[in-house]
């Protein structure tokens, strides 16, 4: 993961296009949240430990569903940036392409390969970034 501060502006900005205000993050996370501003990273630590076992409480565990989501989301963007660079280098002459999404990953959401959504969203212009998944 990326722990840095641009990477927790970007993070903000995510929660701020899902909740669109503060009242609405607080209230999905069960938190008092002040400010977008005021949003960090859940630590390791925190995020290692369930209060069921395997599964996630979708209620009570937001805020660490909400980082994975924001990871996941990260990674697909990322693919996105870097593959509409080459294909804007190679003046649209070339397919662009990942591979993404590997079975063997999928129960893991950690390695970011739950997104594929946002590849295949984009995938669907004509003038793609992404032109195969």
């Amino acid at each position: 993961y990326d722990y840095s501060e641009k990477n927790r502006i970007a993070y903000i900005k995510w929660l701020e296009n899902k909740y669109v205000s503060v009242e609405n993050l607080s209230k999905a996370w069960r938190k008092t949240i002040n400010n977008f501003d005021d949003v960090i990273f859940p630590s390791p630590a925190y995020r290692t430990y369930s209060e069921n076992g395997f599964i996630r409480d979708p209620e009570t565990e937001k805020d660490i569903l909400d980082f994975h989501d924001f990871h996941n989301f990260a990674v697909a963007d990322t693919i996105n940036y870097f593959c509409k660079e080459v294909k804007e280098y190679t003046n649209y002459e070339r397919i662009t392409g990942v591979f993404y999404g590997y079975t063997c990953v999928m129960s893991f959401n950690k390695k970011g390969a739950h997104a594929l959504y946002e590849l295949l969203d984009n995938a669907i212009d004509v003038n793609a970034t992404v032109c195969t998944v």
